[in-house]
């Protein structure tokens, strides 16, 4: 059995963790809305994927943010479509 400041502290720590996992729960449901949000904005094109080409860096150990970068090429045949709005 539990005395009383044993079980103070367990509800105190069960609350501390339910308000970290509700804080969570919020961002995570925000950063959501965030990005429909921005996809929204995104054109739309028609068309068939002719090539798609992704260039990664070699990977160092060492840290330098400029050997991460990478680049994504993505060629498209058809048409483009009026931009939403």
């Amino acid at each position: 059995m539990l005395d009383a400041s044993q079980l103070l502290y367990t509800q105190i720590a069960a609350v501390i963790c339910l308000l970290i996992s509700a804080g969570f729960l919020y961002d995570m449901l925000r950063l959501r809305r965030a990005m429909e949000e921005k996809s929204k904005a995104w054109v739309k094109v028609e068309g068939d994927i002719v090539r798609s080409e992704a260039k990664i860096p070699g990977v160092s150990y060492v840290r330098r943010p400029e050997r991460y970068r990478s680049c994504h090429t993505l060629s498209l045949s058809g048409r483009r479509s009026d931009p939403p709005g």
